[in-house]
């Protein structure tokens, strides 16, 4: 079970088809067990199946891969925000028969979090590069 932060966190849904989108969590109910859940896109499933939900944030990057083997890489803040049942933005334009197979998120690093990494090289490491 996936744990958001608060109801402003963001909800990117990237479909086979190569449309993606950044929706509030805060826009989806909670339902109960046994519910027929919530509509995410206005796309049908069978046109274009969901392949990634990840919690993002503006400052992220995403690295798209299709079955193509093409990759591409796309900063998060140009994704729009949308409503739940939108369909969305395209992220990736694909070629006849080519589909999105996989989405990662690549989360920028902190100033702490570079200034430890840089404090934990040793010093010919650092010369080097």
């Amino acid at each position: 079970m996936a744990l958001v932060k608060s109801e402003e966190a963001e909800l990117l849904t990237v479909l086979e088809s190569g449309y993606g989108k950044r929706t509030k969590v805060g826009e989806y109910r909670k339902t109960r067990r046994g519910s027929q859940g919530v509509k995410t896109t206005n796309m049908k499933t069978a046109q274009s199946p969901v392949v990634a939900v990840l919690e993002v944030e503006p400052i992220d990057e995403l690295l798209v891969t299709t079955v193509g083997g093409i990759v591409i890489r796309c900063p998060v803040e140009e994704i729009r925000e949308t409503g739940r049942a939108a369909r969305g933005v395209r992220i990736q334009r694909l070629s006849e028969g080519d589909k999105v197979t996989a989405v990662v998120r690549l989360v920028r690093p902190t100033e702490e979090e570079t200034a430890v990494a840089d404090a934990a090289t040793p010093p010919d490491q650092k010369a080097e590069s």
